[in-house]
Parts: C-alpha cells; structure tokens; sequence
C-alpha cells in the first residue's frame, strides 16, 4: 500500500512501452533495424544441432516420467518461434540465463548474433504490437504467429530491457546473421558491430557494413572497454533486480 493509500499489486506487470517513439513501432522499419539473439549455437539458425538436441532432451526426459511422449515433445520444440531483441534485452537475457542454478556453463559457451531479417510480403509483420506472449519458459509457437495472420510479431517486454520491443518470428525470415564470439576478440568484425551500437545504430535504423569502414572510428581497446563496460552495467543491475526480489 502507498502512502496515499493505494494498493498497488507489484506482481501484476503490464506492458507499457520505454519509448513511445521506438522505432520498432514504425511498421516499414522493421526489416532495416539491426536485431540480435544470443544462444550456444555459432552457425545459428542450426536446425540439424537443435534437432539433435531436442531429440536428445525429449528421450532423456520421457525416460525420466513414463508419460511424456517425446515425439510430441520433439514436435513441440520444432515448431517455435525465434525471438530476436535489442542489443541491451539480449545481453540481459544471456546474462539471465548463465545465472540460472544448475547450468554450467560461461560466457564462453555463449555467442551472440547481429540479425537482419526479411519481409517479403506485406502480411508477414503483425500490424500492431501486442502484448508479450504468455507461455511457459517463453516459448511461442508458429501457430500462434498464424493464429494472428502472420509470420512476425511485435511484442512489449516484460522481462529484459523492460518496455523494450522485441520479435518473434517464423526462423525462414532470417535472412542474414553475423556471429560475434563472447568475449569479444581482438581485430574482428565482431567489435565493428558492437561500436556501431554504442554509436545508435538501432536508433537511426541504419545499418553497419561489413567492410569494416567504421573501424576508424574508435580503437579496438575502445571497443572492447565498452562491451565489458555494457556486460558490467547489465549484470549489476540484474543483480540488483535480484536482491530485491528476495532470490539473490
């Protein structure tokens, strides 16, 4: 309760937009914003390595309880949709998911991608941003994106970079994708891609080059502060999130 007396219910999350004047919101920009994923896969989208995966995590589990049916689970995993975020959700979002208990693994097991994605016909992008999907472990299947007539999905976040607009999207409309190892190494394109994010890429919706021109815009040495210095900022403050949440 305030103390004007209001109650106020702070496990009720609603989705309210950071910025009213996002430029994801802008329909015919979507497809020339920069968008990033993190995962374990470095040659992603791999459908063969998921699928083993997947197979391999539906045996174990339907072995474990006797009910489960792993073709149907295997099925299930198959048919999702691949989230792709801002540079500041997905950072938070790996960071989240290596300070999950049980899972060993480091920020070396991880790796991040610089997303553009193609939209080649006028239905494939929702028309309006919805609210965020409301599933188990966050997993939004196909069907759901048919459900709404297409085959890209805006949605408000409620978990990293809160307020932020993220998508989900049928894994075809990926159409080019450029992996960047954590932690940065040296003289790569991988730190090209991080200055230019640093510099507002997404806000101007432009798009880096691959030629490495803006190379000369900062040192390496630079760069790789400021990704440190971004990995640092977003730790503490999930952290943070976590201690007064009661779970830290």
């Amino acid at each position: 309760v305030c103390a004007c007396g209001t109650a106020v219910d702070v496990t009720d999350l609603s989705s309210t937009l950071r910025h009213t004047e996002d430029i994801a919101l802008q329909t015919d920009s979507v497809c020339r914003l920069v968008w990033y994923h993190s995962g374990r896969y470095e040659n992603w989208p791999d459908l063969e390595a998921y699928t083993a995966d997947v197979t391999a995590m539906a045996m174990q589990t339907a072995g474990r309880i006797s009910i489960l049916d792993p073709d149907r689970i295997i099925a299930t995993k198959l048919s999702l949709a691949v989230h792709l975020g801002t540079y500041e959700a997905t950072i938070e979002n790996l960071l989240r998911r290596l300070d999950r208990p049980g899972l060993c693994r480091s920020l070396r097991d991880e790796v991040l991608h610089r997303v553009e994605i193609a939209l080649p016909h006028p239905d494939d992008l929702h028309f309006k941003v919805t609210d965020e999907f409301c599933t188990m472990f966050n997993d939004v299947e196909l069907a759901q994106l048919q459900a709404l007539g297409a085959r890209a999905v805006r949605y408000v976040n409620l978990h990293e970079a809160i307020g932020s607009v993220p998508l989900a999207i049928d894994p075809v409309l990926v159409c080019t994708v450029s992996t960047i190892e954590l932690p940065v190494a040296e003289s790569t394109l991988a730190e090209i891609a991080v200055w230019s994010e640093l510099l507002g890429v997404r806000k101007r919706a432009s798009v880096v080059t691959t030629n490495g021109r803006l190379a000369s815009l900062a040192s390496h040495r630079f760069v790789r502060q400021q990704f440190s210095h971004c990995l640092n900022q977003n730790r503490r403050k999930y952290n943070l999130l976590r201690r007064w949440a009661g779970r830290g």
